[in-house]
């Protein structure tokens, strides 16, 4: 049974995502200290954090248990690398994965664009801040966004689930929706249909 080492396994990873995700550049490395048995993956739009973990648990070794404050070593994996061979059991040494998602000027604006059509209040908001949304950046958002705050709606947590329950701010909002995009789906992206129920504070509706 091969054992691969954590060395190995980030290299194994590595072709497995941008086999899975060929548009998409990966980095997968090594962390390092007493890390070192853990892997950085990062990648710039692409698929969203739960796509890419559901391709890379498959990695892991071990997984950190909390309540214990311990290791829990995971079942080897059977794999197959070749259709006409039969699969073969690999053990990674692996103990987590961390993952680094960032988006590009492009994918900022894109799911604006997207969010602006969905909700036509939008362009009377930003046009009260003096807000281009073309000139939006991953960077900015939360300095130039952030400037319009939502009320807070019943039920909002069910469609931007990394919003905090209260205050809600464009900003967040924006990030929120960049999280749960795909944008392997097109060249351009396509986002999420979120809607904002409530207009910001001193918007004419």
């Amino acid at each position: 049974m091969p054992k691969f080492t954590t060395k190995e396994t980030a290299a194994a990873l590595r072709k497995h995502l941008r086999a899975t995700w060929p548009t998409v550049k990966f980095s997968v490395r090594c962390e390092r200290g007493t890390g070192s048995a853990w892997l950085r993956v990062a990648w710039v739009d692409g698929p969203t954090n739960t796509q890419a973990q559901g391709e890379w648990f498959g990695f892991q070794g071990a997984q950190f248990n909390g309540m214990t404050d311990s290791y829990d070593q995971l079942d080897d994996h059977l794999v197959c690398t070749n259709p006409a061979e039969l699969p073969e059991v690999r053990s990674y040494s692996c103990d987590g994965i961390n993952g680094e998602r960032t988006f590009t000027d492009d994918a900022v604006r894109t799911t604006v664009r997207q969010l602006m059509n969905e909700n036509t209040w939008l362009s009377a908001a930003f046009a009260v801040e003096g807000i281009d949304p073309e000139a939006l950046t991953y960077n900015t958002l939360h300095r130039s966004a952030s400037m319009l705050t939502l009320e807070p709606v019943a039920g909002c947590r069910t469609w931007v689930n990394r919003c905090p329950a209260n205050p809600y701010d464009l900003g967040i909002a924006i990030t929120s929706a960049l999280s749960i995009t795909d944008f392997t789906t097109a060249h351009t992206g396509t986002a999420h249909p979120l809607t904002y129920p409530t207009p910001p504070k001193g918007t004419p509706p």
